[in-house]
């Protein structure tokens, strides 16, 4: 049958469910996407570029009835939402069977940020991986793509099919505690052959790859949650440096990037987020790099989504116009709903905006006919009972030897018996645990909040006071600027220290400890704090290099 005459038919046909899923079999993709761009409403339209976040474990009434409707055709899935992964699971398969009641039964792109390491949002029984900063320890392509593969894997089974991750920024600058350890190195080549080989381990397992911060994060120090960064570089030097592993990544055909709410002024020309620039979208990411996938938002509650005389709601409207397909609000509906609306009467009125939805629109259809229609895509409907199955057992064993070929010695350590009276000082449970199970003469200090008054010379003097008195040696986890200063007194008091060095490496490199005192693991979980004490014992010789230049 000519491909007319199906189309014709099915045009004769009621709209329902039915005949017009989003799986009809007897359409190509390119005439599905058509077919659906030219039947839908426009608050439909407007849907499909909405991401939209939820309050609590379960999705409300609020969330799934704008599901429904086709108002939110995106759900993102943030870590208040997913410390139980049953409860995710759950939610997942409420939301898509809340999707399946529209008339195209188009699916939701459900995400998260599961990069690796640090930043893990999707918890319970997912496993607890050494993150970026070790594989670039380790420096194999392997690595890259078995993190990749696993981390996309555990996602599939409860049903999220978009990740946030690779991380592409770079390790630029020794204050981005933020950024930094979330980072495979801080070479733009390094980390593009990394990204690569990430990308097509999660393509493997069927979950849509964004990789973030466009146009790049890594040289500054502050939090865009909370203030908009300026970063002060040339568009060469951009081009040259922050752009490399973007562009790479363009060539592999990586689905989705995520904007960055950050300020290039001289880039741009203004003051404005890249997020919302039209120079940065269009000019840079699409013409000259020739980016053809979706580009989404980073979440629009943060503090760094800023252009000058534009604010609440029309921010959302304004990402559009500059280029973003998909924009992702975090939780607050009233936001959500005010921004919609601003949308919508834009598009009545603004024929440029329309068009701009438009092209949006298809980018997104595009997107989930590739990876939503097929019998390969990540389940829709998982279940309580899928989740049971994380952690995967593979991902385990295989977290654990990646932490062991990414511990770095910064010189030949000296090995100490495994009966040695350690102190173990820090602020993690896990390294308490890992190293009480290696060394049986440990006693484990907890490093208190220091936000509560305490300072680094009265926990210092605590440390020394306790070390002398038992005759232990201090074993110190440096894992952020309080920690590291604490080890920097100790070091003057010359206390017998050995540095275990986890998230931003810097720190602990610039305590300037001698070398052969100090361990960079890069992760905070146990698997990592036990491949530490297992090459403090000389179970295995560290073979991994520091990401950082």
């Amino acid at each position: 049958m000519k491909p007319f005459f199906q189309i014709f038919l099915l045009c004769l046909l009621p709209l329902t469910g039915s005949s017009l899923s989003f799986f009809q079999k007897q359409l190509s993709d390119e005439e599905l996407k058509e077919k659906i761009a030219a039947e839908m409403s426009l608050d439909e339209k407007i849907g499909q570029l909405f991401m939209l976040g939820y309050p609590e474990s379960d999705p409300d009434d609020f969330i799934l009835e704008e599901i429904r409707s086709g108002r939110v055709g995106n759900v993102k899935i943030f870590g208040w939402n997913a410390t139980d992964t049953g409860v995710v699971a759950e939610a997942v398969a409420k939301m898509q069977k809340a999707a399946a009641e529209t008339r195209f039964e188009i699916p939701l792109f459900t995400a998260t940020d599961q990069e690796g390491g640090w930043i893990r949002h999707v918890k319970g029984n997912t496993s607890v991986t050494p993150g970026n900063n070790a594989i670039g320890a380790t420096g194999k392509l392997f690595d890259a793509y078995e993190s990749g593969r696993l981390i996309a894997a555990e996602l599939r089974v409860i049903g999220i099919n978009m990740n946030f991750a690779p991380v592409v920024d770079l390790f630029d600058n020794p204050e981005a505690d933020l950024i930094g350890p979330r980072t495979f190195s801080s070479d733009p080549h390094e980390t593009a052959a990394l990204a690569i080989a990430f990308f097509h381990g999660q393509e493997a397992s069927r979950v849509l790859s964004t990789a973030k911060h466009f146009p790049g994060h890594g040289r500054t120090g502050l939090d865009s949650h909370i203030y908009m960064p300026r970063i002060r570089v040339s568009e060469e030097e951009l081009k040259q440096h922050e752009l490399i592993p973007f562009s790479f990544l363009v060539k592999e055909k990586i689905p989705a990037i995520m904007s960055g709410h950050l300020n290039f002024p001289e880039v741009t020309g203004e003051n404005v987020s890249a997020s919302l620039s039209p120079h940065a979208l269009k000019d840079l990411l699409r013409d000259e790099m020739g980016f053809k996938g979706l580009v989404i938002t980073d979440d629009l509650l943060m503090g760094g989504a800023q252009k000058p005389g534009v604010g609440y709601p029309n921010i959302p409207a304004e990402c559009i116009r500059a280029g973003n397909d998909i924009v992702l609000i975090s939780k607050d509906y009233r936001y959500y709903r005010d921004a919609f609306k601003v949308i919508r009467e834009l598009c009545l009125k603004d024929a440029e905006f329309m068009n701009e939805v438009e092209r949006a629109v298809r980018r997104v259809l595009t997107a989930k006919i590739e990876y939503l229609r097929n019998d390969d895509r990540v389940p829709l409907y998982p279940t309580k009972a899928n989740a049971e199955e994380l952690p995967l057992e593979e991902s385990t064993a295989y977290q654990q030897s990646l932490a062991l070929r990414a511990v770095t010695a910064a010189a030949p350590i000296k090995t100490i018996e495994r009966t040695t009276p350690l102190l173990l000082a820090g602020s993690y449970r896990n390294f308490s645990r890992a190293g009480s199970e290696i060394f049986t003469d440990s006693r484990f200090f907890f490093i208190r909040d220091f936000s509560r008054g305490t300072n680094q010379y009265e926990i210092a003097d605590e440390i020394a006071a306790l070390a002398e008195a038992e005759n232990r040696i201090v074993v110190l986890l440096v894992s952020d600027t309080e920690t590291a200063a604490v080890g920097r007194v100790l070091n003057r008091r010359e206390v017998p220290c050995i540095l275990f060095s986890s998230l931003n490496p810097y720190r602990a490199r610039d305590i300037l400890l001698p070398e052969q005192s100090i361990l960079y693991l890069y992760g905070v979980g146990f698997e990592s704090f036990k491949a530490g004490f297992s090459a403090l014992v000389g179970d295995f010789v560290p073979q991994g290099h520091l990401p950082i230049q």
